[in-house]
């Protein structure tokens, strides 16, 4: 018997540490193209065209960073429009999504599976193939080049990935807690706010960090609805340092650099909702 659990806890042990190494070594082929970068971006530009890669510059610089926020570019204009985009789509997804995915979930209507499965289908066809339509669509209302645009089509790749990411903690809650409520005088709206909504806080803040997320990245429709600096972003704005002549790959890495810190700022900081939203999500089912 000893020796039985003696073999079960070295499988064990032997098992967890496979497991560290796989995961250590994930984590390496993750971060190394990060460090890659940042060590780009703090090069000259004559290191950078050495004909062997230096991982520790020979001279450092933060000139690209400098010339990156405050050059040509003002790139840090690209992480202002950012932040209003993300931020504004992400609240109106997360409003839209908190109450169409209610209604699908506790009220039971004709069509409602129909309208579900539209939901769907609208996020089907890949987004290259709604590109000229969808052009079209903001030059016949005249938002091209601005930010509205990209608002509203963020809200478009985004609200139906909500919808169905929150019914199904809507469906997780018991409908004794609405019949309860509405026992106790609250109207319906009144279940939903202060009863049912607090209840999803963890999948509404997934909904929310993946959102912003993918808004932040999103660059096939940036690139296009975006003519002038003034409604570009800093997906898009990167490639101001790829010119016809050369690429200025130090300024380039350091603009790609300070577009993830502000992402990297919000997703720590809701980091916890994230992976709370996830793992009760993974539980429920």
């Amino acid at each position: 018997m000893v020796e039985k659990k003696s073999s079960l806890v070295k499988w064990v042990s032997s098992k967890e540490f496979i497991s560290t190494v796989i995961l250590l070594l994930w984590i390496v082929v993750a971060l190394l193209p990060i460090v890659f970068i940042f060590v780009t971006s703090i090069k000259t530009d004559e290191e950078v065209y050495l004909p062997y890669i230096t991982w520790i510059p020979e001279k450092p610089t933060i000139e690209p960073y400098i010339y990156a926020l405050f050059g040509e570019s003002s790139f840090y204009k690209y992480i202002v429009n950012s932040i209003i985009v993300a931020g504004t789509t992400t609240v109106i997804v997360v409003t839209l999504a908190s109450i169409a995915s209610y209604a699908f979930s506790r009220f039971k209507f004709k069509g409602g599976k129909i309208g579900m499965f539209a939901v769907l289908a609208s996020r089907l066809l890949p987004p290259v193939s709604l590109l000229i339509p969808w052009f079209i669509v903001a030059s016949s209302l005249q938002l091209i080049d601005t930010l509205q645009a990209l608002i509203l089509t963020n809200i478009y790749m985004n609200l139906p990935f909500a919808i169905w990411l929150l019914k199904g903690f809507y469906d997780a809650i018991p409908r004794d807690f609405d019949d309860a409520a509405l026992v106790d005088g609250c109207s319906t709206f009144q279940a939903f706010r202060k009863i049912i909504l607090p209840l999803i806080g963890p999948g509404i803040g997934a909904v929310a960090v993946l959102t912003f997320l993918f808004s932040w990245n999103e660059l096939l429709f940036a690139i296009t609805l975006s003519m002038t600096p003034a409604s570009r972003v800093v997906s898009a704005g990167v490639y101001d340092f790829v010119t016809d002549a050369f690429i200025e790959w130090p300024k380039l890495c350091a603009a790609a650099m300070l577009a993830v810190i502000p992402a990297m700022i919000f997703v720590i900081f809701f980091q916890k909702y994230l992976v709370r939203g996830l793992v009760a999500g993974a539980l429920k089912r």
